[in-house]
């Protein structure tokens, strides 16, 4: 029997060759489905929900950090430490649970959290964001409001509370992780919330709201500081409607074109020297929390120009039977912005309009120095959208319930629509059924030539 060596070396090198490509199916990379939230702490002290036996943990995100491309190491997982009152020791979910709860869907993973917290005797609270529109991060104002009521602690009842910061595009899409119990808080900028929420979703604060008038920002090295000063036919960049139709009345001779993009862009499209923008119109909140306040020109006020409705204010929406994060959230919320705010959305929420409306508000609450008690005066605009009409009506009563200032909004808007409101909002509507109609149309006709 002959002995073959180079038949041997290549059955060896093929046995070594099959082992690697096994060793590689083995150990290669798990993808996981999941997003990368990123979180941010705080240290509140206990109690913060008004139980002295309850503690808030650090808020647990399975996926936290979990790269999509491999499978997750225990460091790339926020690790949930739960502290009881009176132990100093840390109650750390095992680094097993962490790896399992990773792979669960979003349901489950919060069952499986809520239960492990409900046996430490804690609650994990969690809030998430839709900033996309802005480049704002509404979540560090209501983080800051939370610490400025409860200072960070180094003693071992400190109370982290952290914040899941979520790229969605759409509000609807973060509602249903409220629902689904994957947040308990979401943090919007109050007008862009709809007037009439989901059942099972309400407002639980709104805090102190910024000047909610609008601003009026030049091009840079341009020394304009009004609107008056801008020379005739120069291009005012603004994508709001009710901007445009109100300010259309006092300046004809503008053109106004729309202009795209979260702040930094907009504004970068104003300073470019062959941008075709002599200033921009924005809301003055959104500039001054962005850095961007030196930049103002100066403020365009009524009866000028009324501001959106709730403009300059966060709002927080929780799960209506979620009784402790509605009462953690009455801690940080400010009356006068609330009152404010709600009398301006029940206005709207009558007249059926949004933010493709143009319907502006103005309020005021004040001392009644005869009678006692408060003082609301509340006026609302609506605008034809090339600006030839406009109902203008002013309604001023005491107050001293969010019910009372709800029922100022209402009374006012019915008196606008006695007015002629109703007319422009219905031109409006009929105008926007035509545009849609003959998109779908054009968009048929484009079909068929690309068929043919």
């Amino acid at each position: 029997m002959s002995f073959n060596s180079n038949k041997t070396s290549n059955f060896f090198f093929v046995l070594f060759f099959l082992a690697l490509q096994l060793f590689s199916v083995l150990a290669a990379p798990v993808a996981l489905p999941v997003a990368a939230p990123v979180l941010e702490p705080i240290a509140l002290p206990a109690p913060v929900l008004n139980n002295p036996t309850t503690l808030l943990g650090r808020i647990y995100h399975p996926a936290a950090k979990v790269n999509t491309a491999r499978a997750p190491a225990v460091a790339d997982i926020a690790e949930p430490i739960i502290l009881r009152e009176g132990d100093t020791s840390s109650a750390r979910v095992s680094q097993e649970d962490i790896i399992e709860d990773a792979l669960l869907s979003r349901a489950d993973r919060f069952q499986r959290r809520m239960e492990r917290a409900s046996k430490r005797g804690a609650r994990s609270l969690s809030a998430s964001s839709e900033n996309a529109d802005t480049g704002s991060d509404p979540d560090k104002y209501v983080l800051a409001a939370f610490q400025e009521l409860y200072p960070p602690s180094a003693k071992d009842d400190t109370l982290p509370l952290f914040t899941t910061s979520w790229k969605s595009s759409l509000d609807k899409e973060l509602e249903v992780a409220l629902k689904d119990g994957e947040v308990d808080m979401l943090i919007h900028s109050c007008k862009d919330v709809p007037t009439t929420l989901p059942d099972g979703c309400v407002l639980s604060a709104i805090l102190e709201r910024e000047d909610p008038v609008d601003s009026l920002v030049v091009k840079k090295g341009k020394e304009w500081k009004t609107l008056d000063d801008l020379p005739k036919g120069s291009v005012v960049g603004t994508s709001s409607v009710r901007r445009v139709a109100q300010l259309k009345r006092k300046y004809p001779d503008f053109k106004f074109l729309d202009v795209r993009g979260n702040l930094n862009t907009r504004m970068a499209k104003l300073d470019a020297p062959d941008g075709p923008y002599a200033a921009l119109v924005l809301a003055k909140a959104g500039l001054v929390r962005l850095g961007w306040g030196d930049r103002i020109s100066s403020d365009i006020s009524p009866p000028t120009l009324f501001h959106a409705v709730s403009q300059g204010a966060l709002a927080i929406e929780v799960r209506s039977d979620d009784t402790e994060a509605l009462e953690l959230c009455k801690k940080i919320a400010h009356r006068e912005s609330e009152w404010k705010c709600y009398a301006e959305r029940a206005c709207l929420r009558v007249l059926e309009g949004g933010c493709s409306v143009p319907v502006g508000v103005a309020s005021s609450l004040v001392i009644d120095t005869q009678k006692g008690g408060e003082i609301l005066t509340l006026t609302g605009s609506v605008t034809a959208l090339d600006g030839s009409e406009h109902v203008e009506q002013t309604l001023s009563e005491p107050v001293s319930s969010l019910e009372d200032v709800e029922k100022v909004g209402v009374k006012l808007a019915k008196i606008l629509m006695d007015s002629g409101a109703k007319k422009i909002l219905d031109d409006i509507n009929v105008d926007r059924e035509q545009r849609v109609a003959e998109a779908k149309i054009e968009d048929q006709v484009k079909a068929t030539e690309s068929v043919v």
